[in-house]
């Protein structure tokens, strides 16, 4: 369990290093802020379309 834990910090230190996690924080946070906008306009967009 040690060596899992290890390997842990060094890889979540290496994405940090890296600007990888910052990245990968500021996608999800761009999905998440979009999905309840195209939620609220996906009715507006179908009947358009119809």
């Amino acid at each position: 369990m040690r060596a899992y834990i290890a390997f842990t910090k060094k890889e979540i230190y290496e994405l940090a290093k890296t600007y990888k996690l910052l990245l990968l924080v500021v996608v999800f946070l761009i999905f998440g802020f979009m999905n309840p906008v195209v939620a609220k306009l996906t009715p507006d967009i179908m009947k358009s379309l119809m």
